[in-house]
């Protein structure tokens, strides 16, 4: 009898962590869901002169964080441009934000003329965007919906990188492109959130 009620005992301690740890994970990725829009079109109002405009085609949104001395922000200009280029075909808007409190533009300027990078881009030397969307490394990007002010997808570009310095060949997943070609076509996102890889931001 002693040992029934030490397994019962045991069995709901089991199903009280499991429980906990479920709550946890939920309000998580409810706090990871939506961000405040008027804190980020403010600023992209401020930095740019001009406000994103939402259109019939699409809503969203792409920031990508970046650091002018990062390694892996410097290896996948490339592949930031080619996302470019696939934005202004579907009319999303696509700004790379700075966050290095020291940059200066004219930094920028020299890292986007050596690297050849296109992206319209922003300094957030202040980090209100970063901490409004709670961005952590660079390069990290953001696919966010300004009319339902949701995080769409967050976090790495593809899977390129799949630990800091060591890279396969190519990238076999693409995290960001595939969510917005589901986004586009209005159809479910599966992969909404993965872990940066690259420069803490700080």
């Amino acid at each position: 009898m002693k040992i029934y009620k030490k397994c019962l005992s045991i069995y709901f301690y089991f199903l009280i962590i499991v429980f906990l740890s479920s709550l946890s994970v939920n309000l998580l990725a409810q706090d990871s869901l939506h961000y405040d829009k008027k804190i980020v079109d403010v600023q992209l109002k401020t930095k740019t002169n001009k406000q994103p405009t939402t259109n019939k085609q699409s809503s969203a949104i792409v920031l990508i964080f970046l650091d002018t001395e990062c390694p892996m922000c410097q290896k996948y200009v490339l592949k930031i441009n080619q996302i470019d280029s696939i934005c202004k075909a579907n009319q999303i808007p696509f700004y790379g934000v700075f966050t290095a409190k020291n940059v200066r533009k004219s930094d920028i300027n020299a890292f986007k003329t050596k690297y050849k990078l296109r992206l319209k881009s922003l300094i957030d030397k202040k980090l209100v965007l970063v901490k409004a969307l709670k961005a952590s490394t660079t390069p990290e990007v953001f696919l966010l919906d300004r009319v339902g002010e949701k995080v769409l997808y967050r976090g790495l570009i593809d899977d390129w990188f799949y630990m800091l310095g060591r890279h396969r060949k190519e990238a076999t997943v693409h995290f960001l492109l595939d969510a917005m070609d589901a986004y586009l076509k209005n159809k479910p996102i599966n992969t909404k959130k993965t872990t940066p890889i690259g420069c803490l931001i700080g």
